[in-house]
């Protein structure tokens, strides 16, 4: 194989590696949230939390009822899609005059190949469209990996905060915010 050859070959798998779309999720997708919520909080939190935990959590959070509404009120739901494939999703919504990152989790074989980048990039494209002058998210202070790749993107840890959840559970968590 010629050296051109491989070059653009090799391009052409860097391109394709980060071309990703942003599918807006509908009632009719709720079992499929479920389902790769499930996979990725179990893929992600056992070594940060307690499996007791996490299926709280998941049930707190991802339940029918729950998605159902913020589906109403106009959270700002979306699948992440690679190649046809959901392999991810992201959460946003208007939160006292910011716009706020609800959720962003992408499976785990697909992780630091630079989706969360993308999704960060799609949110602070609807920030400003909408006339937002900074975003904010919380992350687990143990989320290392999610915590090194929101600041890559800009965000600073503005403070800490415990967020008590309920059934003697706590979100031990970093707030991070980014000025557009």
């Amino acid at each position: 194989m010629s050296l051109c050859c491989f070059v653009i070959g090799y391009i052409w798998r860097k391109v394709r590696a980060i071309m990703v779309e942003f599918e807006k999720v509908v009632s009719a997708d709720l079992e499929r949230l479920q389902s790769l919520a499930t996979q990725i909080w179990n893929e992600s939190y056992r070594s940060m939390i307690s499996q007791q935990q996490i299926d709280y959590m998941l049930d707190l959070m991802y339940n029918s009822e729950k998605l159902m509404l913020e589906l109403e009120l106009k959270y700002s739901w979306y699948f992440i899609v690679y190649e046809t494939k959901k392999i991810g999703f992201l959460c946003f919504y208007e939160k006292q005059n910011e716009l706020f990152l609800s959720k962003l989790y992408i499976e785990k074989q697909h992780q630091g190949k630079g989706f969360a980048s993308k999704a960060l990039g799609f949110m602070e494209q609807q920030a400003m469209s909408q006339g937002y002058t900074s975003m904010y998210l919380t992350v687990n202070k143990g989320n290392t990996n999610a915590i090194k790749s929101y600041q890559k993107f800009g965000f600073e840890i503005e403070r800490s905060e415990i967020f008590e959840i309920g059934n003697g559970f706590v979100m031990d968590d970093y707030i991070m915010r980014k000025n557009l």
